[in-house]
């Protein structure tokens, strides 16, 4: 099935108004890539596939666990 109308195309329409352009701007800045070293990425690959989730729902919640980690460690005394 061919597209009537090109990616290109589609982007320029988008971007003629205003409240998608400030969206598309708010997502762009709100992106904060993690490129993960090639055994992280397999270990975490696998692990999402075996629990059926995306490697980035997984990644943020293993950073949100060692977070509260850290933070309870920290309202402990523990300065390490």
């Amino acid at each position: 099935m061919s597209k009537l109308v090109s990616d290109t195309d589609e982007t320029a329409c988008l971007m003629q108004s205003e409240a998608n352009r400030q969206r598309l701007l708010e997502a762009i800045r709100n992106v904060n890539p993690v490129y993960l070293e090639p055994d992280v990425s397999d270990f975490m690959n696998r692990l999402a596939d075996e629990k059926d989730v995306d490697v980035q729902e997984l990644v943020n919640e293993w950073l949100r666990t060692n977070i509260r980690l850290v933070r309870s460690a920290t309202a402990n005394g523990d300065d390490r």
